[in-house]
C-alpha cells in the first residue's frame, strides 16, 4: 500500500507491523484489498453468527467503499492465518473525536472461525492490534459485543470499560 493518512498521521505499509507467530498462528496487518475474497468468507461466516437481529436482512456489503476508506488510511486489517488459511480477522475503523479532537480505532468486526477459538489466541489478535494502533497514535479504542456472542467478556478482561448500551430497532418494508 502506497503511504496513507490515518486520522492524520502519515503511515507506510511498506514498513508495515511485524507480524507475530503464537503457537503455530500468524497474527497481522493485510491490506484489504489484496485479501478481500477471502474476508468474503470470513464475513459471510460471521454474519450468520452474530446478525439474527436484522430479521431476514440479508449480508450486501460494499466492498467499494471498504476499499476507500482503506485508500484514505481509515481502514486497518488485522488478520490471524493457520498454515496460509486466514482463520479469523479484526477491521478497525480510525478516525478524530470531533468532540475532543483525539485519534479512535472503532471495531467493525472480530471474528475467529469455530474451530481456531480457544487458547486465548482472540486475546493475543486484540493486544496485536492495540500495540499497532498506539504506535499510529490512537489513544482511544472503541468496541462492542453483540449479546449472542458475549464479546463483552473479551473486552473486559482486556481492561476495556463498558460505556454505553446499544439498541437497535429494526423497521421492515
Amino acid at each position: 500500500m502506497e503511504n496513507a493518512k490515518i486520522a492524520g498521521l502519515s503511515i507506510s505499509f511498506q514498513d508495515g507491523f511485524a507480524a507475530r507467530l503464537r503457537r503455530g498462528y500468524v497474527i497481522q496487518v493485510e491490506r484489504f484489498a489484496d485479501i478481500q475474497d477471502e474476508l468474503h468468507v470470513l464475513h459471510q461466516q460471521h454474519w450468520l453468527e452474530t446478525e439474527g437481529h436484522r430479521h431476514g436482512v440479508g449480508m450486501n456489503p460494499d466492498y467499494a467503499k471498504f476499499l476507500l476508506r482503506e485508500r484514505q488510511g481509515s481502514l486497518l486489517q488485522f488478520t490471524l492465518r493457520k498454515n496460509g488459511e486466514l482463520v479469523g480477522n479484526m477491521r478497525m475503523y480510525l478516525n478524530i473525536s470531533i468532540h475532543t479532537q483525539t485519534r479512535y480505532a472503532s471495531e467493525d468486526t472480530i471474528f475467529i472461525t469455530l474451530g481456531h477459538r480457544g487458547g486465548m489466541t482472540v486475546i493475543a489478535l486484540m493486544r496485536f492490534a492495540e500495540r499497532c494502533l498506539l504506535a499510529l497514535g490512537i489513544r482511544e479504542i472503541r468496541g462492542n459485543s453483540k449479546l449472542v456472542n458475549n464479546a463483552d467478556v473479551l473486552m473486559r478482561r482486556l481492561d476495556y470499560t463498558p460505556v454505553a448500551i446499544e439498541f437497535v430497532k429494526f423497521f421492515k418494508d
